[in-house]
């Protein structure tokens, strides 16, 4: 019981809960002892209300304090009452800690089953891509011992083989380091009309689907990294494919559009590809409609569940956006939205010569053995001289004593992480102060690293990621020449 912010009365509940062993260390002192002074402005609100007849009662959240100057919450629960001798405040303090603590260990217990699910969800996961990956192992051993056993005649198909394996496994990769590291993509300009037919024929070989493709010869440019737009379009076919139990039709087309604002969600006002990719399948069930672009979720026997997981994150690392439209027993359209350059056409794509260039000294660094190997030999197959080092402090050196002996080299080319050591990004800083003239490229497995995407703001000429073939390397060579 308060009045006039003096406490006139209080149980032994109070007393036991506010730390005091007597109800006289309460009775005449001041209400804001149990209160805290941080209450002071609501208790005085509170009476001047009751001052001016005001009787409504009023309940809130308070942060006590305990005899031992420790906070307590609590639940403040006051009316006015009339008594003999005058007006009083009757004064309710609920003890918050049982019902905080409750929630705290309500809170564990879903992290635990959070924690639990995930676990399970990476199980799968993990089960899927290795799957994946030694049907893929399996394909390269296979075809590299037959190559290896057969006759020259035999070897062209195998070598075929393997190079499409390879070409799977450098696809899956890339589909993992889109979740692990957000997937920068590395644009240029790409026209999508013959991207698409390309991806159609690929994934289609030897399917009993057939397709339906409807692309106009004026389609815009889009800005854009080829390679992830390509494993866009693939997991878009894969995923109509393996949507239609029966022979059945993907119908696949490409139009100029351009939206208004929040026509599309998430997408600002302006010019796009809007590609339609249509299956005739049985649908996408409504209840899995809300979780298909999950990592952690397939709805199929064996999978990873990173195909449509990784046409999201993509999508929308280049600020487009997707869209689906499904109905039960008549099949699934997705539409995804690139920002176009609607003034650009195909004649503005740089295409590089990927031709013999002229003998140069090329210094390369990579830290793996095999690595290092393969490049050097594939560099002396296009005729010039190697000198390959394995981390940046080996490459700052021999680029030292070139500029001593003036035999200056040629072209630079960086692998961008090397365990332990110094990597691509800092050893190309180092060698412009050396010779800001140099040419450098950029190599890495992680297409993520912002220098790839970026590689002329850190003073290369081009960016590759690994796996690249002998014609991509010669590509890049080629921009170096200019």
């Amino acid at each position: 019981m308060v009045r006039k912010g003096s406490i006139l009365y209080v149980n032994d509940a109070l007393v036991h809960l506010s730390g005091r062993k007597t109800k006289e260390e309460l009775i005449g002192r001041s209400v804001l002892e149990i209160t805290g002074k941080e209450n002071h402005a609501r208790v005085v609100e509170y009476i001047k209300a009751r001052e001016a007849g005001n009787q409504a009662p009023v309940s809130y959240p308070i942060t006590g304090i305990h005899a031992s100057g420790n906070r307590i919450p609590l639940q403040l629960f006051a009316s006015l009452v009339n008594m003999d001798d005058g007006p009083a405040t009757l004064v309710f303090l609920t003890d918050l800690r049982p019902q905080k603590k409750a929630e705290e260990e309500r809170i564990k217990i879903l992290q635990h089953v959070e924690h639990t699910q995930r676990m399970e969800s990476l199980g799968v996961l993990a089960g899927g891509i290795a799957h994946d990956l030694n049907n893929l192992l399996t394909g390269i051993s296979t075809n590299a011992f037959l190559a290896q056993m057969s006759s020259d005649g035999e070897r062209e198909d195998y070598f075929s083989s393997l190079q499409i394996a390879v070409k799977r496994a450098s696809q899956l990769s890339r589909q993992l380091l889109t979740f692990s590291r957000g997937g920068e993509p590395v644009k240029a300009l790409v026209a999508l009309n013959e991207l698409i037919e390309d991806s159609v024929s690929f994934v289609l070989r030897g399917s009993r689907h057939k397709a339906e493709i409807a692309l106009p010869s004026e389609l815009w440019l889009v800005d854009a990294d080829s390679g992830q737009v390509n494993q866009v379009l693939n997991n878009l076919l894969i995923n109509a494919s393996q949507a239609m139990a029966h022979p059945g039709t993907i119908r696949v087309s490409a139009e100029n559009v351009h939206l208004s604002e929040q026509q599309v969600p998430k997408l600002t006002k302006g010019d796009y590809i809007r590609l339609k990719i249509q299956d005739t399948g049985k649908g996408i069930p409504p209840e899995a409609l809300p979780r298909i672009f999950d990592p952690f979720f397939t709805t199929k026997s064996q999978g990873s569940g990173l195909g449509l997981a990784s046409v999201y994150s993509i999508v929308r690392a280049h600020g487009g956006g997707i869209e689906v439209d499904t109905r039960q027993g008549q099949g699934t359209t997705f539409f995804v939205y690139l920002p176009a350059a609607p003034n650009s056409t195909a004649r503005q794509i740089e295409t590089p010569s990927t031709g013999s260039l002229a003998a140069s000294r090329v210094l390369f660094m990579d830290d793996d053995e095999i690595v290092r190997k393969s490049l050097e030999t594939m560099l002396r197959t296009l005729g010039h001289e190697v000198v390959a080092v394995t981390d940046g402090e080996h490459a700052i050196d021999h680029y030292k004593e070139a500029l001593a002996e003036e035999r200056k080299f040629d072209l630079v080319i960086l692998d961008l992480t090397i365990p332990g050591g110094m990597g691509g990004k800092d050893t190309i800083a180092r060698i412009i102060e050396l010779d800001p003239d140099v040419k450098a490229i950029a190599i890495s497995g992680y297409s993520t690293d912002d220098v790839m995407a970026n590689c002329t703001e850190y003073g290369f000429l081009a960016s590759l990621s690994k796996p690249f073939s002998l014609e991509e390397l010669s590509s890049a060579l080629a921009k170096t020449s200019v």
